[in-house]
């Protein structure tokens, strides 16, 4: 398929391009709630040069996800970034040893990789937005799931 890059005539699941408006429509919660998610650190939002928040098809089955996990799961927003503080971030982006050592994201399990400033990624300025392990963020439902049946286990 020939695709003109300067019009596209497609977009991709991951192309941010509705408003924080119609994404609220579309999910039935209110902006406020998804400018909650963001500050708290579950979400994070792409953002135009203006400033303004742009959603994804992707961020909204993540925010999906976020509400199962809050309505079916009975998670609260700490218990969320909780799990998703356990991603391993250093292995998916595949830092080196010596950059373990430096690396609070590998060193703590507390805060999400993406909330923290002194981790090797930031110090690379690599985009939280379109990093694997941001983009892995809506799988932790089945992590939750997962981690669930692992205990019950033992």
């Amino acid at each position: 398929m020939m695709v003109n890059k300067t019009n596209r005539s497609f977009r991709l699941p991951k192309d941010p391009i509705m408003t924080i408006g119609v994404a609220s429509k579309i999910l039935h919660i209110s902006p406020g709630t998804l400018r909650m998610y963001e500050k708290e650190g579950i979400l994070i939002t792409f953002r135009t040069r203006t400033g303004r928040r742009m959603y994804s098809q992707d961020d909204l089955d993540w925010i999906i996800s976020i509400r199962k996990l809050i309505t079916e799961h009975k998670m609260n927003i700490a218990g969320i970034r909780r799990l998703l503080a356990i991603l391993p971030c250093w292995d998916l982006c595949e830092c080196s040893e010596d950059e373990h050592e430096n690396c609070s994201a590998y060193l703590r399990n507390d805060k999400v990789c993406w909330q923290m400033s002194d981790t090797p990624c930031r110090k690379k300025n690599i985009d939280c937005y379109s990093c694997p392990v941001y983009r892995m963020a809506p799988r932790i439902d089945n992590l939750k799931l997962d981690l669930d049946i692992s205990l019950r286990k033992s």
